[in-house]
């Protein structure tokens, strides 16, 4: 990625990773979950190589998936925390 950068392309980073994406689909409790605690090696990256952080959000996104039934999630929420 800083290689990519430093040559002035775009490039897409999702903070939230797995432990993210892993609500996706759930609407339990019609909410997202956002992981970026701690999470801020990124914008490190960019500032490195001095590349723009633009910062998007998109609504309803968790909900693209239609997976509301993900075996073992208690499981792979667990996983994906540590």
């Amino acid at each position: 990625m800083s290689t990519a950068l430093k040559r002035g392309e775009s490039g897409v980073i999702i903070p939230g990773g797995m432990a993210e994406a892993m609500w996706a689909g759930r609407v339990e409790d019609e909410s997202d979950h956002l992981y970026l605690v701690n999470r801020k090696g990124f914008v490190k990256l960019a500032m490195s190589v001095g590349a723009k952080v633009v910062p998007v959000y998109t609504f309803g996104e968790s909900l693209s998936c239609g997976i509301d039934v993900v075996p073992f999630f208690p499981l792979r929420l667990w996983v994906t925390s540590k």
